[in-house]
């Protein structure tokens, strides 16, 4: 190794150089020696330190040398095995000098800006402040576990971990949350839950085969509320509660509807209640305000009934004029002359009957103008299909030529006929009451009172039914 030199200049606080100071090492080959030199800008160069190549440390006088020298590796070395004293540091203008061997070593806490912590800690923990705040620490994070239940169940906490149940599963591909409940109620919202909800899902029925599903349409087309059931045919039923309870139907507008249609038939006017029915392009519509109900046709009302006092009810036009008739089933006539010809035997008149309900009571009347051969004269009866629990009418026929009763007669079956001969024009009235036993029909019958010539019912005749309560 050759001789080498370092020489750095000495500069002063204000800028200003003062000498040089230099390290040199003599290399003869066999060992070498390093000469620490300090020059001022006045004076003979001097050697503030020497370390020979055997022996200690030299240190001139006023020097401020190294203090340990590795002469084993040729460099300067601060180890256990080779510091011959304290080695401190004392910073210009500065009273105290650091001992560096006390104040380095050991874990640098966290109030002198480390962490206080002698080691790295584990693979993948995490550092955290600990509980008292104090200090930091490595922590391992609990794991994530693994989800509860099967693939689409939804997640939940079951007992302080995931638990997944089949009753209550989500379909990514579809977008759908499925529910099913083993208890009554499987759904409830609102502030107090199930014990007062203000909407619930009750499916309270075991084995519940039917439901209620809600069809969401375009705008304009409404919201939809269908039945689901197994059953060909199912009702929905809506019950309010306590002995006041109603179920309102309520629009925002008067030019609104609320609408009941029968087969997907609905009315077409505006404003109110309205019944369609499926055959005849028909509805019913309620005005409530006007206390009416109109009858609609072609979208346009047509006919009405209308209250015109307390207890006393009208029919008429869709402006309130009452002009209008009630059509009655009850009320039956003759529109073809019916006609026997020697023939006695009982039949009823067409057009003259009318449907009984059993277990309703009923007043009956009709009058029939007749014409009859004056040998075969007629008979006269009221029959049908229906059984009575009472019966009674009277026949009477009035002779229009001597304007005299030719027959006066009560009967008390179904049946029940009287007959003369001699009359051969004039009315005859049949006039009473039954009391339904059993459903069916009740007609007016009519035959000759003997074979000769013929005998006739004439158009115009009619027969009036009305309940009796």
């Amino acid at each position: 190794m050759a001789n080498k030199i370092l020489v750095c200049p000495k500069v002063a606080d204000d800028g200003t150089q003062n000498g040089f100071f230099a390290i040199q090492i003599i290399d003869n080959g066999a060992n070498y020696s390093l000469y620490i030199l300090d020059q001022n800008n006045s004076g003979a160069p001097a050697i503030a330190s020497a370390i020979p190549a055997t022996g200690a440390p030299v240190v001139a006088a006023g020097g401020s040398g190294v203090t340990s020298f590795n002469t084993r590796t040729g460099a300067v070395v601060l180890s256990s095995l080779d510091v011959t004293g304290a080695l401190t540091f004392t910073p210009r203008n500065a009273a105290v000098a650091i001992s560096l061997t006390a104040d380095v070593s050991g874990v640098l806490p966290f109030a002198n800006g480390g962490v206080g912590l002698s080691t790295l800690g584990t693979a993948l923990q995490q550092l955290r402040v600990n509980a008292g705040a104090t200090a930091l620490e490595y922590f391992t994070p609990a794991a994530a576990g693994a989800p509860g239940g099967a693939d689409t169940q939804v997640q939940f906490n079951d007992a302080g971990a995931f638990g997944g149940d089949a009753g209550l599963t989500y379909n990514k591909t579809t977008d759908a949350l499925t529910l099913t409940s083993v208890s009554a109620v499987a759904l409830a919202i609102g502030r107090l839950g199930a014990t007062n909800p203000a909407f619930a899902v009750d499916d309270s029925v075991a084995l519940q085969v039917t439901g209620l599903v809600v069809i969401g349409r375009a705008a304009t087309a409404g919201v939809s509320l269908n039945v689901q059931s197994t059953a060909a045919d199912e009702s929905l039923v809506i019950n309010a509660k306590g002995t006041v309870g109603r179920i309102d139907l309520s629009n925002s507008s008067s030019t609104m509807t609320v609408r009941f249609a029968a087969n997907g038939v609905y009315p077409t006017v505006a404003g109110g209640l309205d019944l369609g029915f499926a055959t005849g392009g028909f509805s019913w519509k309620s005005f409530q305000v006007l206390g009416r109900i109109g009858f609609e046709n072609a979208g346009a009302i047509v006919a009405g009934i209308a209250r015109l006092a307390n207890g006393v009810v009208g029919a008429g036009s869709a402006t309130g004029v009452v002009d209008y008739w009630f059509a009655d089933a009850g009320i039956k006539r003759v529109s073809t002359i019916f006609t026997k010809t020697g023939d006695t035997a009982l039949a009823n008149i067409t057009g003259l009957s009318v449907t009984l309900i059993a277990g309703r009571t009923y007043s009956f009347d009709a009058n029939l103008f007749i014409t009859a051969d004056v040998v075969g004269g007629a008979q006269y009866a009221s029959g049908g299909t229906a059984t009575a629990t009472l019966i009674d009418y009277s026949i009477e026929l009035l002779d229009f030529a001597s304007n005299v009763l030719t027959i006066a007669d009560e009967e008390t079956a179904m049946g029940g006929a009287s007959g003369q001969a001699g009359t051969v024009a004039g009315r005859c009235r049949i006039r009473g009451l039954i009391t339904c036993a059993n459903a069916g029909t009740l007609t007016v019958q009519f035959a000759q009172n003997a074979v000769a010539g013929a005998s006739s019912v004439k158009v115009g005749s009619d027969f009036i039914v009305r309940d009796n309560p």
